[in-house]
């Protein structure tokens, strides 16, 4: 690769200069991998470029996976459980209790293909709420939305009536938790 790519839609860089993305392992692949071989000197490095765990290999592979997804057009989220953050195509969009919300959203969406929601639904449940009566519901949803608004806007959460919100993608959604 002689110069650096861009995704023409955002300013992100998905091909890097002097990058050969997987052609050495896919060479050992082909030409060693499952094969018993005499131990020599080309064995031994082709053995140590096939370790899944090196460094650069997973660095390799990461850029790999993003740059499909960026071909497959899908919106990818991603929720970190540990840091209870929630991510939209590698940029952070919010966390906490609204990073909940978010991911709960998104899990019902994938799971029952629901699009339109109702504002009890979240409020009943006490994972996401400390209180019955002042939730902040209303206040942590609008938020969600401004950061959506900032960090994809092609996935919305918009009102659709007293109590309801809809949620709205351009794209496909590709939800992930770790």
């Amino acid at each position: 690769m002689d110069r650096d790519w861009s995704d023409p839609q955002r300013p992100l860089s998905v091909l890097h200069k002097d990058v050969a993305y997987g052609a050495p392992l896919l060479m050992f692949t082909v030409f060693y991998k499952g094969r018993d071989r005499t131990p020599g000197i080309l064995w031994k490095a082709a053995k140590g470029l096939m370790d899944p765990h090196r460094t650069p290999w997973a660095g390799i592979e990461r850029k790999h996976l993003d740059f499909m997804r960026w071909l497959s057009g899908a919106v990818h989220a991603v929720y970190d459980a540990a840091s209870q953050t929630l991510s939209i195509d590698n940029r952070h969009v919010t966390s906490g209790v609204q990073a909940r919300i978010l991911k709960r959203i998104l899990e019902r969406h994938l799971r029952d293909g629901r699009t339109e929601f109702e504002r009890r639904e979240f409020t009943a449940d006490r994972d996401l709420v400390s209180g019955p009566l002042d939730t902040g519901f209303a206040v942590r949803l609008r938020r969600i939305s401004e950061s959506l608004a900032t960090a994809c806007p092609a996935v919305r959460l918009v009102s659709s009536g007293r109590g309801k919100f809809r949620l709205e993608a351009d794209r496909q959604i590709d939800f992930t938790e770790k």
